[in-house]
Parts: C-alpha cells; sequence; structure tokens
C-alpha cells in the first residue's frame, strides 16, 4: 500500500519504481531443459543461471534508476525552483519552502510551491467523525500528485477580487484582508477567467480536492494540519458567542505556510461531488458531470468536526452564502527550452 507524506515522488520515481517491478519478475526465473519457469516452482531449477540472470537484472535496474533519476522531471518535484515564473513580481525561500508573489492593481497575493507527493486522502473507519456528514464519504485511500503547482497562501481577499471584478459581493467591507464571501461556485469560475485574461502568463484555476486536501494536510495524518484547531481556524467554539469571519492570515499557518485551511470560509474546489474513486489514485479530478462542486474547510459557524482536513461539503455551483469563499492555485509551467 501507497503510504503518506512523501513530497518528493515525481514521475522519474515512478517510473523507476515501475521499471523494478518488471526486473524482480525477470530475475524469478530460472533457465531449464524446457526453457525457463518461474523458480519458485522449482521445477527446472538452474542455480547458476538464477544467479545470471539476478546479477544482470540487478545492473539494467541500476543503470535505468541512475539514468533516470540524472534526467529533468517535466513538473519540478521539490521546493527548490530557482527561476522566477513570468507571473511573479517576486520569489523567495522561508522556513516554510519557495514563495512567489502575484502583484495585481497593486493587490498581493503569495503562493507557496507545492511538490509532486503521496499522501492517504479521507478518515479512517476508526475516526470518532468518520463520515460524520452521512451522505460525504470520506473513505481513506492512497493518492498520489505527480505535479508541483502553486496554491494561494490564504483564501481570495475582497480586494483582489475588486481589482479583478470591480465589485464587492460580499456581506462585511469593513476590512479588505477579510475573505470575499457570498460568492457562487460559478462567480468564482467567472473571477478565474478574468484573472487568466488579465494576467496571460499564468494558468489560475480552482485547487482540486485532492490539492486541496493534500496542502492542507501538509505532510500530516491527524485531524487537523498539525497544530491545533483553536491556533490554525475560526470556528464555532464555546468561548465565542458571535460568529463572524476574520481577515485572512489572522491565525497560524500549517507547516508548509499556508493559512486559512481550516474555519472561517468554506473554499470551493473545482470537482464535481462524487464518492471516492479508489482505484483512481493518481491525479483524480473528480467526475465528468455532477449536480454539486465541492467545498472544504468548514467556517467560522461550523463545528470542529466540520472543519477537519479530511471532511467534505458540496453544494450546487450556483449556490452562494455569506460563508463561502475560495482559494486559487497556478499550474507549474514545465521549463521552456532554451
Amino acid at each position: 500500500m501507497l503510504v503518506a507524506e512523501s513530497r518528493s515522488v515525481g514521475g522519474t520515481q515512478f517510473a523507476v519504481a515501475r521499471f523494478s517491478r518488471i526486473v524482480h519478475r525477470i530475475t524469478s526465473l530460472s533457465f531449464g531443459p524446457g526453457g525457463y519457469t518461474s523458480a519458485m516452482s522449482g521445477a527446472y531449477d538452474n542455480p547458476s543461471g538464477h544467479r545470471y540472470i539476478t546479477i544482470v537484472g540487478s545492473a539494467l535496474l541500476a543503470f535505468f534508476s541512475i539514468a533516470l533519476l540524472a534526467a529533468a522531471d517535466p513538473q519540478p518535484a521539490s521546493a527548490d525552483l530557482t527561476s522566477k515564473p513570468a507571473w511573479a513580481t517576486a520569489i523567495g525561500k522561508d522556513q516554510y519552502g519557495t514563495w512567489a508573489d502575484l502583484v495585481v492593481k497593486g493587490v498581493t497575493q503569495r503562493f507557496r510551491l507545492i511538490p509532486a507527493g503521496t499522501f492517504n486522502m479521507g478518515s479512517p473507519e476508526n475516526d470518532v467523525w468518520h463520515d460524520v456528514n452521512g451522505e460525504h464519504s470520506e473513505t481513506l485511500h492512497a493518492v498520489t500528485i505527480t505535479h508541483s503547482f502553486w496554491i494561494g497562501d490564504s483564501t481570495c481577499t475582497q480586494s483582489l477580487w475588486i481589482a479583478i471584478m470591480g465589485n464587492n459581493p460580499s456581506t462585511r467591507h469593513d476590512d479588505p484582508l477579510l475573505p470575499v464571501e457570498t460568492i457562487s461556485w460559478n462567480d468564482c469560475h467567472d473571477f478565474i477567467d478574468r484573472f487568466n485574461m488579465f494576467i496571460g502568463s499564468a494558468h489560475i484555476r480552482f485547487p482540486t480536492e485532492c490539492e486541496w486536501e493534500y496542502a492542507c494536510r501538509a505532510g500530516t495524518t491527524g485531524l487537523y494540519g498539525g497544530q491545533s484547531l483553536a491556533d490554525m481556524g475560526w470556528f464555532m467554539d464555546t468561548e465565542r458567542i458571535e460568529y463572524t469571519i476574520h481577515p485572512v492570515k489572522s491565525k497560524k499557518p500549517n507547516s508548509w505556510g499556508i493559512y486559512d485551511m481550516h474555519g472561517n470560509v468554506l473554499q470551493w474546489c473545482s470537482d464535481w461531488y462524487a464518492d471516492y474513486d479508489v482505484k483512481s489514485a493518481i491525479d483524480p479530478t473528480g467526475p465528468l458531470s455532477g449536480t454539486e462542486r465541492i467545498l472544504r474547510g468548514g467556517c467560522s459557524a461550523s463545528r470542529a468536526e466540520s472543519c477537519r482536513s479530511a471532511n467534505r461539503g458540496a453544494n450546487p455551483p450556483s449556490e452562494l452564502s455569506e460563508w463561502y469563499g475560495f482559494r486559487i492555485c497556478i499550474s507549474v509551467q514545465p521549463a521552456s527550452s532554451p
């Protein structure tokens, strides 16, 4: 079974793993008077021939692995990106990893580079809140993301929305750093289309549901992204009487430098809702059609169980709420040839 929390698994490593399985099959063969058969069966066993195949197979595996690992992957597989993307005004590294800033009409949105990797998506059946919503399955399964991507380190702010759309649909207007809300999935899709036309050099998009959970977990396997929920998010607890939305980045980030993954506003993802297809665990994007789009993260009016990393919600793409927001991603473009 695939294991969680590998931040450096890319297409090259998968090719090596696949080739190693082929070599293993070869090295399990032995020659005999009738040709060859499995060494496991004992028939026609030829120890010296088997040793020869083992040596040759191991040498082939070593050569093939070194050659592949030396070659450049089409997508970066680590956070060590040195070249500045065309859309970025600045790029750098800090204790969380690689960041890049995109500035639009004086408004800055910071992005975090998330490397390819494998993790366990969903929740185990012994989780006290497993499938707490009933109709939204959280079946635990291994997922591999084969590409690096950039994700906003906060939800989209009202100031960024105004810079692109020229209006503010939110019900609260007293701080430009508040997340934009009272938006449907369709509204966010229009925003993304306009943003791409405005920038041109970036492929701005929603995160997929698996990208969202991968970035939320940031290498963790617990209920929340590492620290206590109270440290990381705004949610319905017993100490607050009024539940309202707060400015972005007013709580602590996770270990990958991403804020507001738990609580404050729910976040739209690109996927249509469906039960997990555990057989399609490489770069899943959900079904091709549906009636509801995925919402993740919980909000300030959500209880703790609805703010978990694994919790799933969904609503029709035309539905809006004062608790609905979103964050954006940017695809990592392959390096251009000189």
